[in-house]
C-alpha cells in the first residue's frame, strides 16, 4: 500500500522540493512544487531515506530574531538588602517599638518559645502601626501590614551577615508565592515570617501579635534596605561557533547570555553553583520582543558546563544552575 509522507510545513509558497526516496525497488527522484503543504507518496510501506533540497535562493527567508535581550540591571528577587537586626527575640503579645533608622525594609520572624513546629496559618494577626505607642486592640483598618505569615525563614547569598551586602533569600515559602527550599531545613518548620515590610526611614513603629493559636510567641526583626540588582552578559561558548555569526564572538550581535545571579553554592570539589531566585515575573525578564499579530515560533537552548572526559560544555566561566528548589546535594539540578 502507499505510504504517505508527512506534510511539509516550509515558510514560503511557491517553490520547488525535491525528495529523493531510497527503497528496494528503486524508483526516479520525485519532484513537486505548487503551493503548500506538499505530499509524496512512496510506493512501499517503508520509506527508507529522504532528503529536502531546495531551489536556487533557498526555500524560504532566514528568519529574524524578535527577541530583544536586556543587558541592563534588573532586579535580583531577593527579599532585601541586609542593614541589621532591629531587635533580637522578644513576646510578641506583649508587643514592642522600634524607630527604621536607614531601613527601608523590615521582615519579622516568629517561632515558639519551646522551638515546636509552628504554622503561619494558625499564628495569628501581626498588627503594625507608625508612633511608639503598642496597641492594646486589633484593628484591621489602622494596621499598617496587610498580609498573613509565610512559613519559614531566611538565609543570606554570604555564609555570614554583611551589613549593605548580604542579601536576604526567603527559605520555603517566599512572597512570590513559591516554595523555595534552601539549606536552612531545620528553620522551616518551626519559624514563620511577614512578606517584606516598606517602611519610612527614621521613624518610630509598634508592632504587636493577636489572635494566635500559639501561646508563647516570640518575633525578632530585620532590617533591609531595597535588595541588589544583577546584570545579563553576552557570552560565548566553550569550544562552540558563535551565535549568529557562526565564527568570532561579536557581542552585539550574540544571543547566548550568561544567567545573572546573586546567590550560588558549593558542594564537594565542584566550582559554585548559581542559583537563580527570580520569579516568573515581568520586571525580572531580560528577553523582551515587539510584536505583531501573529504565530511565531520560541526556541530556548540551554548548555550547562560539566566536566565530561577532557572536554568542557557550557559557558566559559558559568558552572551549571541550581533549580530554586535546591538542597544544595546536587540532587536537583
Amino acid at each position: 500500500m502507499d505510504v504517505k509522507l508527512k506534510k511539509f510545513s516550509l515558510l514560503e509558497p511557491n517553490v520547488k522540493v525535491k525528495a529523493i526516496i531510497n527503497i528496494d525497488t528503486p524508483i526516479p527522484i520525485q519532484e513537486k512544487s505548487g503551493i503548500l503543504p506538499l505530499e509524496f507518496n512512496t510506493v512501499s510501506n517503508e520509506l527508507i531515506d529522504w532528503t529536502i533540497t531546495g531551489a536556487a535562493g533557498g526555500v524560504g527567508k532566514l528568519g529574524k530574531n524578535y527577541l530583544k535581550p536586556k543587558t541592563t540591571a534588573i532586579p535580583n528577587g531577593c527579599a532585601g538588602t541586609l542593614l541589621g537586626t532591629a531587635f533580637s527575640y522578644r513576646d510578641a503579645f506583649a508587643g514592642t517599638t522600634f524607630n527604621s533608622g536607614n531601613a527601608t525594609r523590615i521582615y519579622i520572624t516568629l517561632k515558639r518559645t519551646n522551638d515546636a513546629n509552628i504554622v503561619a496559618s494558625d499564628t495569628g494577626d501581626l498588627m503594625l502601626v507608625e508612633g511608639s505607642t503598642i496597641p492594646t486592640t486589633y484593628d484591621a483598618d489602622t494596621n499598617l501590614y496587610k498580609h498573613g505569615f509565610l512559613q519559614g525563614s531566611s538565609e543570606y547569598n554570604t555564609s555570614s551577615g554583611v551589613s549593605g551586602e548580604s542579601q536576604i533569600i526567603f527559605d520555603s515559602e517566599n512572597e512570590y508565592g513559591a516554595t523555595s527550599d534552601y539549606n536552612n531545613a531545620a528553620g522551616r518548620n518551626i519559624r514563620c515570617k511577614t512578606y517584606p515590610i516598606m517602611l519610612e526611614p527614621n521613624t518610630d513603629y509598634s508592632i504587636k501579635l493577636f489572635n494566635s493559636s500559639y501561646s508563647g510567641v516570640q518575633f525578632t526583626a530585620t532590617f533591609m534596605t531595597e535588595p541588589g540588582t544583577i546584570t545579563p552578559q553576552f557570552q560565548t561558548l566553550v569550544n562552540q561557533k558563535s551565535i549568529p555569526s557562526n565564527s568570532a564572538f561579536v557581542a552585539n550581535t550574540e544571543q547566548w547570555i550568561g544567567l545573572a545571579y546573586s546567590h550560588y553554592a558549593t558542594k564537594s570539589w565542584r566550582p559554585n553553583m548559581p542559583i537563580d531566585i527570580r520569579p516568573i515575573r515581568y520586571e525580572f525578564c531580560e528577553y523582551f520582543a515587539d510584536l505583531k499579530a501573529g504565530t511565531y515560533k520560541l526556541m530556548v537552548d540551554e548548555w550547562g558546563n560539566y566536566a565530561m572526559g577532557s572536554d568542557w560544555i557550557g559557558f566559559s566561566g558559568y558552572s551549571g544552575c541550581f533549580e530554586d528548589n535546591s538542597n544544595f546535594e546536587q540532587s536537583n539540578i
